[in-house]
């Protein structure tokens, strides 16, 4: 039992399935429970856990000081995406870098905040128009290859009382949501909370403390008929080696594509979930094996953490 206040803390899940916490409110804001980039409006550093006695307790890192306006706490969310070369993305304010964590070094800055993809030589930002304005947000990565948008006002700012209109028309959230997909497809939503303290009272948005179960699109009745329902797949996989899914299909369009995705869990904090990565392995074959029975066999580079396999 968790008997501090955990507002403005930070989860995840390791991969041995322990539920790691860091950092509570008041009183318990330096603890880890074992149950990182560590930054508030003083303290500019990252540092590693468990520690190792021959490196620093922290490391300076000059992005987190550079990027905060000393009259706004504007990059106290600095966010991090482990990158395929092995270095960090790390994101804060309107400023972002490839930073080699092992030397401490920066390994290039991006200048704009767009979608990119990182791994590019020739990097080109691409900028799309939303269908309406959404102040810090989440966004959820699906294997249907869906995004879902949760929290979130549409003027003003979500915290501190202060949000003009919500985005309630997707998921009925605010701030302080912590959203998680489950292996059954669905999405758990729980809580929101746009406040320092709860308070269940304050109009128009009040602490709320309730559980949702969402149902993604590919879950919604008229869809179950194209829904794959995985029964098999080989025990033991390796990087970028073939391994075989069975799964049962009740209508087959053979105009159609099969996709085979790995999606792995965030590392949450403020209700920001990081470091997601949703891989589409290559499909090597498929065939019906019995009525509505199909075998694919597919391969790619797995991410060496626990993750979702979905079939869409």
């Amino acid at each position: 039992m968790v008997k501090t206040d955990t507002w403005c803390s930070s989860r995840f899940i390791d991969k041995i399935w322990h539920p790691v916490q860091s950092s509570n409110y008041h009183g318990e804001d330096h603890a880890i429970y074992l149950f990182t980039l560590y930054n508030n409006d003083s303290v500019f550093t990252y540092e590693f856990y468990p520690r190792k006695d021959s490196l620093p307790s922290s490391f300076y890192l000059s992005l987190l000081r550079g990027t905060r306006d000393d009259s706004e706490e504007n990059n106290l969310y600095p966010c991090l995406h482990l990158l395929p070369d092995g270095n960090l993305s790390i994101f804060a304010n309107k400023r972002s870098i490839s930073f080699d964590y092992m030397n401490n070094k920066v390994v290039k800055e991006f200048h704009t905040c767009r979608r990119l993809k990182l791994t590019d030589l020739n990097l080109v930002w691409s900028m799309e128009t939303m269908s309406m304005p959404h102040v810090m947000p989440d966004m959820l990565l699906l294997p249907i290859n869906d995004v879902v948008f949760i929290n979130g006002a549409n003027h003003s700012t979500v915290g501190s009382n202060d949000a003009k209109h919500s985005n309630f028309n997707q998921i009925l959230m605010m701030y302080h949501s912590s959203v998680v997909l489950l292996s059954n497809g669905r999405i758990l939503v729980d809580g929101s909370n746009p406040h320092e303290k709860y308070n269940f009272t304050l109009h128009p948005y009040p602490t709320n403390l309730r559980s949702q179960s969402i149902l993604s699109t590919l879950l919604v009745p008229h869809n179950l008929i194209l829904r794959p329902t995985i029964t098999s797949m080989d025990a033991i996989v390796s990087y970028n080696q073939n391994f075989f899914v069975t799964f049962k299909l009740p209508l087959y369009l053979s105009e159609g594509k099969i996709y085979v995705s790995l999606v792995t869990p965030s590392f949450t904090t403020y209700s920001f979930a990081m470091n997601q990565q949703m891989v589409v392995l290559n499909v090597v074959n498929i065939e019906r094996t019995f009525m509505t029975t199909y075998q694919i066999v597919v391969n790619g580079p797995l991410p060496r953490r626990w993750h979702y396999l979905g079939i869409i």
